[in-house]
């Protein structure tokens, strides 16, 4: 999966001069990315987030497919702990204005009822944080 979507963010940055993924778990769900590109300069963080976010948007939808596969779950019908990374990277993308699709907003809803507490505040705070962040920006 890793050189997937390294494949997909050369092609959309074709003159990067850094491209790296790396899989953080070993488990093909949860990816740190480097991407250094001129085309970045003067755009805020958010922004450039977005456009490598667009890059990746195809492997969102394969992801869920491969995965989930009909289930509510990556798990099964509990929530496991690759549901949890999936449910705040989709968090980040939903605060940033991602578009998302209809699966990864009922991924998040389930996570909620599933979870309570547990998931609603941690997901509030990321949400705070962006909105804190966008505004020292503008």
């Amino acid at each position: 999966m890793s050189e997937r979507l390294e494949g997909l963010l050369r092609t959309a940055f074709p003159g990067a001069r850094e491209v790296a993924v790396v899989d953080r778990t070993g488990g093909g769900d949860h990816f740190h990315v480097t991407v250094v590109d001129g085309s970045f300069g003067g755009l805020s963080l958010v922004d450039q987030h977005r456009l490598v976010y667009d890059a990746l948007a195809e492997p969102l939808d394969v992801f869920h497919k491969f995965y989930m596969d009909g289930k509510p779950f990556i798990g099964g019908h509990k929530p496991s702990i690759a549901d949890i990374r999936l449910a705040v990277t989709l968090e980040f993308l939903d605060v940033i204005d991602y578009p998302l699709p209809a699966w990864a907003k009922d991924h998040m809803a389930a996570m909620e009822k599933a979870l309570g507490k547990a998931y609603a505040e941690p997901a509030a705070d990321v949400r705070g944080y962006i909105g804190y962040v966008r505004s020292k920006k503008q």
